[in-house]
């Protein structure tokens, strides 16, 4: 594992994921337009706060697959890190608290966090990037459970038990993180009751989300599937432009296709009809969200569930 220097966030797109045929402009796209600056550090669904990432520099990280760098805190840093859902709004010694035993890592596009089966002995609160889990998929290849980014926190079930990891984590973008031991979180959980109950509470919307995927696959056509993931994943990673949100998946068409449990040539159909009705455009590896309202309806979310709008 190379020590690398910690990433900003959200780099700007063009990461070379596959959404349509080829790298040249598909029909519907937007002609000229190039790559634009990431939004920042999202801390919630549509939301951007500060900027700035962990940063440090130090040897490879210790035990476990995969880990990145370690390094210090750099000034900025436990601003960034009280922004995010786990730690906004609680007293500054808990936060200070948490930052004590933590540390700073990075993953470098296609690293791997850490793999099914692995130990589950830390947590990560992740600061920038973006990242995949997945599982093996029933006939080959893996199976897209879903993705993560800032804010979002990564393997925190081993803070309850000594259960191995349940799925693949995988950087699909430079990615940095705050790494703390599954001991010191909980120790920290301990001291700090109102920690304890947030923590509580982004488990609970995690259910929230899971039993919506079950939705998708035994209850909707392929169609609503695909809008839900553009407005899902629109709502968390997109950057607002002058032509619209642009959207980078960070997913092959095979992966897209497999996450909504269709073919690819199925999902291809669905996004030259969504092309078609003016609600999105292809820009190489890039969606332009083009009528974001629309989009939403299509997904036909209940009212807990994302939006564009």
């Amino acid at each position: 594992m190379t020590p690398v220097p910690a990433p900003t966030p959200d780099p700007a797109p063009g990461s070379g994921s596959a959404m349509a045929p080829g790298s040249a402009t598909t029909p519907g796209s937007v002609p000229g337009s190039g790559s634009v600056p990431g939004s920042g550090f999202p801390v919630g669904p549509g939301s951007a706060a500060g900027g700035g990432s962990a940063a440090g520099s130090g040897s490879a990280a210790g035990p476990g697959r995969g880990g990145g760098f370690r390094g210090s805190w750099s000034a900025g840093a436990p601003g960034d890190l009280a922004a995010v859902p786990l730690l906004a709004g609680l007293p500054g010694a808990a936060v200070a608290d948490f930052l004590g035993p933590a540390v700073p890592v990075a993953f470098r596009r296609g690293e791997r966090l850490f793999a099914e089966g692995d130990p589950g002995d830390h947590v990560l609160v992740l600061l920038s990037g973006k990242v995949k889990l997945t599982r093996p998929g029933p006939h080959g290849g893996e199976s897209l459970l879903t993705m993560s980014g800032p804010g979002e926190l990564l393997g925190e079930l081993c803070v309850f038990d000594a259960a191995p990891r349940q799925a693949t984590a995988v950087a699909v973008r430079d990615t940095a993180a705050c790494r703390t031991s599954a001991t010191d979180m909980s120790d920290w959980l301990d001291r700090h009751p109102e920690a304890s109950r947030r923590l509580m509470s982004l488990l609970a919307a995690r259910i929230r989300r899971m039993n919506d995927r079950f939705e998708d696959a035994a209850g909707v056509d392929v169609a609503t599937r695909v809008a839900r993931v553009l407005v899902e994943q629109g709502a968390r990673f997109a950057r607002r432009t002058g032509m619209g949100l642009r959207l980078t998946l960070d997913l092959s068409q095979d992966d897209l296709a497999h996450h909504v449990r269709a073919s690819r040539e199925r999902v291809n159909q669905i996004l030259g009809d969504f092309t078609r009705r003016g609600w999105i455009a292809r820009d190489g590896g890039d969606l332009i969200i083009l009528d974001p309202p629309q989009l939403t309806r299509r997904a036909r979310h209940r009212s807990r569930r994302p939006t564009l709008m």
